[in-house]
């Protein structure tokens, strides 16, 4: 886990969805919510599992990774900046297919799949 001053109820209220919870729904999702470090080239979505939690990329980049039958080799779908929801996806489809992998240091906000889904 990181150990910062950053806030973890102001990425909640500066992020969409997010933003609408009403005061007490934000108050719980924050004892609920950690955040995590992540080193460049580290993955922080694998396409081959659905994720235990869903992660709101705070600080940093990442790509979204795609793998196509015509080439063995992953190529990038898009890059992530601040504010991007990973893993939610694969969670809402009950089938994993994300594969995120940190283009940068990254900083993400990680929010456990049970309680996201109980607040969709």
């Amino acid at each position: 886990m990181v150990t910062t001053s950053i806030c973890i109820s102001e990425i909640l209220t500066t992020t969409p969805p997010f933003n609408r919870l009403s005061t007490d729904t934000l108050k719980r999702l924050t004892q609920k919510s950690q955040l995590l470090r992540y080193q460049m080239g580290q993955q922080i979505a694998l396409k081959e599992n659905i994720p235990a939690q869903i992660a709101i990329l705070y600080q940093g980049q990442a790509r979204l990774i795609g793998y196509t039958s015509e080439c063995s080799l992953p190529s990038t779908l898009e890059l992530l900046k601040p504010g991007a929801i990973i893993g939610w996806v694969s969670l809402l489809r009950s089938v994993p297919c994300e594969t995120v992998i940190a283009s940068t240091d990254a900083v993400c906000l990680l929010i456990p799949a049970l309680t996201f889904q109980s607040l969709l």
